[in-house]
């Protein structure tokens, strides 16, 4: 069995000689449709960064830009592969082992009403 290799995130220019970004957007949707893709350009024109967004861009910078509105990009783009990624094999894992696990009783069965976690504000996030 072969398998897939793929890019982690993919960085294009819109205007390129043999395809433009958004036929490489769309075959980078159907060849997997996890890899982030960045949109670069030079044209200021709302209705192309929309139809990229929609065509699934993860984002779209226009050109000149900074280079750290460039490494946010594509920071954040790959965090959000990684929490893809991490979600699958978490979801693998416990669809795993709950196939292998007898069945709870109803007195093993989570509480809701019991807290599990401690915050010390009411208002934070538990992962702050």
């Amino acid at each position: 069995m072969s398998r897939k290799v793929t890019p982690d995130l993919v960085l294009s220019d819109m205007i390129m000689p043999e395809m433009d970004g958004i036929r490489l957007l769309e075959w980078m949707r159907q060849y997997d449709p996890e890899v982030p893709v960045i949109m670069v350009t030079a044209i200021h024109d709302i209705s192309t960064a929309l139809e990229a967004i929609r065509r699934g861009a993860y984002d779209y910078i226009l050109k000149p830009f900074e280079k750290d509105q460039l490494f946010l990009g594509v920071g954040r783009a790959l965090q959000h592969r990684r929490l893809i990624i991490e979600n699958r094999n978490i979801s693998a894992t416990w669809s795993s082992s709950s196939r292998n696990a007898p069945p709870s009783s109803p007195q093993s069965t989570w509480n809701s009403s019991s807290p599990t976690t401690t915050r010390s504000k009411p208002w934070e996030a538990p992962w702050t």
